[in-house]
């Protein structure tokens, strides 16, 4: 564990002293399916949440999508700090994506930094866009029926 700086606090009575732990990981999922690549239909959302493990100070998260940063369309979670964890938060950020056709192949990741210069990225994350694909062209073809002595045109629509 590399132990930097101290952060140092104090009271009238006592002062207190916690050494800063960079984090060493963070992870990346897709929710509720954690599945890569993910698949997404073309204007449905899908949330994605990034994870650090404990560290102190708390991080900074930033999300990036084929390397342009994405982190203004990201919420930041409250850190946690699980019981017995002297002080070493987990930091969290959710990011709701919603599916557009030009994102299908692209991927998503999540850094996050808590000390300056030392930060940890996530693994990638594959983006597949579904959507409908409508074909507008389509075969009129006549048909004729006979009945008794009258004669019935029909039109049958054959798609391609």
């Amino acid at each position: 564990m590399t132990i930097r700086t101290p952060i140092s606090f104090y009271t009238e009575f006592s002062s207190i002293i916690l050494y800063c732990i960079p984090i060493k990981q963070v992870n990346l999922k897709s929710i509720p399916n954690d599945i890569n690549p993910t698949d997404i239909l073309s204007g449905s959302s899908q949330q994605f949440s990034c994870t650090t493990d404990e560290g102190r100070p708390s991080s900074r998260i930033q999300w990036y999508m084929a390397g342009v940063n994405i982190t203004d369309d990201a919420i930041v979670q409250a850190d946690t700090c699980n019981p017995g964890c002297n002080n070493r938060v987990i930091s969290s950020s959710v990011l709701i994506y919603t599916g557009h056709i030009t994102d299908n192949g692209k991927t998503i990741y999540c850094t996050a930094f808590n000390i300056d210069a030392e930060g940890v990225r996530s693994q990638y994350r594959a983006i597949n866009i579904l959507f409908l694909q409508m074909h507008e062209d389509s075969i009129y073809n006549t048909a004729v029926e006979h009945s008794n002595s009258e004669v019935y045109e029909t039109e049958l629509i054959e798609p391609r």
